[in-house]
């Protein structure tokens, strides 16, 4: 098997249950290999019986604060594909469109795409409001051009695919150096050269938040990213334009030295499965 469909989770068993019933329903473990980390769940950690067992579970004992891109880290070291789908538990991928089918099992192995130094996004399916299910998609096959302008269609989100190589050989991953911090996804694109559209790949959006109880719009969970951003800029005094929020720039690493430095420790995990 060439792809990995790997989530994270955090106290959300209802919604976990959902997704792994439709993958199991459609017999994705025919095709793909299937993985989930769970960041410390406290009120409903994740369990062996929660799944089906194909699902490779990693697990963190503690709740350190927002560790989405802390666990996509761990879980980029255990995988042994050569891609890897990196979902929010609010997603799942539409394999029961043809088109998207294709695209992972045939399109990812065709003309080396693996070398490209991309994040791959989906064409369909990517869901740029926060606040509703209901309302225009971003890029849904059945939404016009008019009702969806270009600047939607092509944002890109954090729930994508990636080649394990180029992570691995190319990239330090998400920046330890923000550690828990939110907002700490805008650190991957920094090292990607462009995030295009893999044709055909189709997501489904399925709740409002992979957790319960957690607003996008609360523009004060960016605080700690934002204060953190501002420490290493005065420290070091390095960047390159990007913004996020309009608010943010870019921070590239020049001394690997500096930036070991400022990461944070890996955190404990096991292996449930």
């Amino acid at each position: 098997m060439h792809l990995t469909v790997s989530y994270t989770y955090y106290n959300n068993k209802k919604l976990l249950k959902e997704v792994a019933e439709y993958y199991d329903k459609i017999k994705a473990y025919e095709h793909f290999k299937f993985m989930v980390m769970d960041d410390g769940s406290q009120e409903e950690p994740i369990e062996l019986a929660d799944l089906p067992e194909y699902w490779t579970i990693l697990r963190k004992e503690t709740d350190d604060g927002w560790g989405n891109e802390v666990c996509r880290n761990i879980m980029m070291r255990e995988v042994d594909t050569e891609w890897v789908a990196l979902l929010d538990l609010d997603y799942i991928i539409d394999l029961e469109d043809p088109d998207c089918f294709k695209a992972l099992t045939k399109t990812l192995k065709m003309h080396d795409l693996w070398r490209c130094r991309n994040i791959w996004q989906a064409q369909y399916g990517k869901r740029t409001a926060y606040n509703s299910l209901e309302g225009i998609w971003a890029h849904e096959k059945i939404v016009t051009e008019s009702q969806n302008p270009k600047g939607m269609t092509e944002a890109p989100i954090n729930s994508f695919i990636v080649s394990t190589y180029i992570w691995r050989e190319c990239t330090y991953g998400y920046d330890m150096a923000f550690g828990y911090a939110y907002g700490n996804d805008a650190t991957l694109a920094w090292q990607f050269d462009t995030e295009p559209q893999l044709e055909g790949f189709k997501l489904r959006k399925i709740a409002l938040q992979a957790s319960p109880n957690h607003s996008i719009n609360d523009e004060a969970e960016y605080i700690e990213f934002r204060k953190r951003h501002e420490y290493l800029f005065k420290k070091y005094r390095s960047y390159k334009r990007f913004k996020l929020d309009n608010k943010l720039n870019a921070w590239r690493w020049l001394d690997p030295m500096d930036h070991i430095k400022e990461c944070m420790e890996w955190p404990a995990y096991k292996r449930l499965r």
